[in-house]
């Protein structure tokens, strides 16, 4: 189930499909062994994504257009954050209320808008320090960074490059087990 989960993070978390290849028995039923080893990969996931750290964070989007705004940027979960849709190229600030440490951070565009970031970076701070940089390139319908822990008590999400609206409709943090952080 470690191992499954490792492969979802490699799969789902670049936006790829991920497919089990479990095949019934000859009585057309999955083994008890398989069945097993599903459920405890469905226990991992759920364990390792119970808390989005950000839900106690303060947040909000950085654009400039003609003019600086700051508008709030509102985290209820990783499948309602809303999103300034059709502002291109923004930027989004999130503040923690005391220092937190992560190792993953998950972002989503609305991909019925269609998949259009090109280049991101994320910048991780404690207080005016920066302490991790993490570059991407496409986003799409899940990205799953994982990364070394660090304590920080805020992040910066710049996306700099996009094809057409870049249109993020999810962002979670998360504290994993270490042994699933790819080296």
């Amino acid at each position: 189930a470690d191992e499954l989960f490792k492969i979802y993070l490699r799969t789902i978390g670049r936006g790829a499909n991920l497919l089990l290849n479990v095949p019934p028995d000859n009585r057309g039923m999955i083994t008890a062994k398989d069945s097993a080893a599903l459920m405890e990969f469905k226990k991992i996931r759920r364990e390792n994504f119970a808390v989005n750290l950000l839900k106690k964070a303060d947040s909000y989007y950085e654009f400039s257009q003609k003019d600086f705004k700051k508008a709030p940027l509102k985290i209820r979960d990783f499948d309602s954050t809303y999103a300034y849709y059709g502002i291109n190229l923004q930027n989004f600030i999130v503040h923690f209320q005391k220092p937190t440490t992560l190792n993953c951070i998950a972002l989503r565009e609305a991909i019925h808008l269609g998949q259009t970031i090109r280049k991101f970076r994320i910048v991780l701070y404690n207080g005016p320090k920066v302490v991790s940089e993490i570059n991407g390139t496409s986003i799409g319908h899940k990205r799953i960074l994982t990364f070394p822990a660090v304590t920080v008590t805020s992040f910066r999400v710049y996306l700099e490059d996009a094809k057409g609206n870049d249109n993020i409709s999810g962002i979670a943090a998360y504290l994993i087990d270490e042994k699933f952080i790819n080296p």
